[in-house]
């Protein structure tokens, strides 16, 4: 058997139709739920790199489902079999009994995982390169020094090259992290052309800092991502908080309050904290306002186009 088994054209789940099927695909996500009726059913998230799609295990045998909850984990690839069918104008899958028949784990040699991790559709290094153009034409040379203190550091950049933006939603693939900075930078510029009176230097460098924690917020279980105990127990805000902290202490005469500043565009970048969306406290300049709000429309537009 070949060491690595590509997909073909109409193997995707972008493919599915409304009818009986076998397909091969990564679980995303696994619970157990309850029906209406009383009884448990495992609901699972299905997907390759190109969609997801929800999958349904209805049995009058609940340790089958107790079964399946220990057998299975987010990350494997399964051959699944079962019946395509459509709720409230969108597909899912009715898995057929036996569980343990229709519901195959696959060895490593039956797959190759790059169908199933999606990535970025940019060119890595035209995106690095913009990103870098940008920091060149910074003016304060604090700020330019501690952006380049982690574009210029091999290990951050091996790891923010194909980092994914978030677990799921927007953004949520190899790459990810990268595409959504740049995008930010870009639409940063168009707001700075308009209002010349914002620190564009500072601006710019909340919008290339204010995510560097979630490279030790998620990683990839085979092919799904998933958040570390450091995402769960901290948070991206703060981890990136303190590793650009380490970062500023290392550059000899780093102005103070400009390190303050810095650590509170990463803090607040979330928004107001009554929000609720993790923030330490409230943006309380123009440029902490400004990205949160970039960062929140690239976020939410991205959704947007991710599920067209």
């Amino acid at each position: 058997m070949s060491s690595s088994i590509k997909k073909k054209t109409g193997d995707y789940i972008k493919d599915l139709e409304v009818g009986p099927i076998s397909i091969k695909a990564a679980i995303y996500d696994l619970e157990v739920r309850q029906a209406k009726t009383g009884k448990k059913y495992l609901y699972l998230r299905l997907g390759d790199k190109t969609d997801v799609v929800t999958a349904l295990y209805f049995t009058d045998n609940e340790r089958e489902v107790d079964e399946g909850i220990r057998r299975y984990h987010v990350g494997q690839v399964v051959e699944v079999s079962g019946l395509v069918d459509k709720y409230k104008k969108r597909l899912n899958i009715k898995i057929k009994p036996p569980l343990v028949d229709s519901l195959v784990l696959c060895s490593e040699d039956e797959f190759d995982l790059s169908d199933y991790r999606s990535v970025t559709e940019g060119d890595v290094d035209v995106m690095l390169n913009k990103i870098n153009d940008y920091v060149d034409d910074f003016k304060n040379p604090y700020l330019k020094k501690l952006c380049l203190s982690f574009l210029d550091d091999p290990d951050f950049m091996r790891k923010f090259n194909m980092a994914p933006g978030a677990q799921s939603k927007h953004h949520n693939y190899a790459g990810g992290l990268l595409e959504h900075t740049l995008e930010m930078l870009e639409l940063g510029e168009i707001i700075c052309g308009f209002h010349s009176e914002l620190d564009r230097d500072l601006l710019f460098s909340g919008i290339i800092l204010h995510d560097v924690g979630k490279l030790d917020s998620y990683r990839y279980r085979g092919a799904s991502i998933e958040r570390t105990d450091e995402e769960k127990l901290i948070g991206h805000i703060v981890l990136g908080d303190r590793m650009v902290w380490e970062k500023m202490n290392e550059i000899k005469d780093f102005p103070e309050e400009l390190k303050l500043k810095i650590s509170h565009l990463i803090l607040s970048h979330h928004g107001e904290i009554q929000k609720g969306y993790g923030s330490a406290v409230n943006p309380g300049m123009p440029e902490a306002h400004i990205l949160h709000h970039i960062d929140n429309a690239d976020s939410q537009i991205k959704l947007i186009v991710q599920k067209m």
